[in-house]
């Protein structure tokens, strides 16, 4: 019985460990995402700028 136990009790810890290891995972990867998009949305914004006080200059 107390094997039984004990194998079940490793079995859970394992299924947690593995569920919040992939729920780490995801939470990094959306973070990463969010940052790559917030990046790629500055520069845009920077050329942007920078393009029109360039004709702005220009003109």
């Amino acid at each position: 019985m107390i094997v039984i136990i004990v194998i079940v009790i490793v079995i859970v810890i394992v299924i947690v460990i593995v569920i919040v290891i992939v729920i780490v995972v995801v939470i990094v990867m959306i973070v990463v995402i969010v940052i790559i998009v917030v990046i790629v949305i500055a520069v845009i914004t920077v050329i942007t700028i920078i393009t029109i006080l360039f004709i702005n200059c220009k003109n």
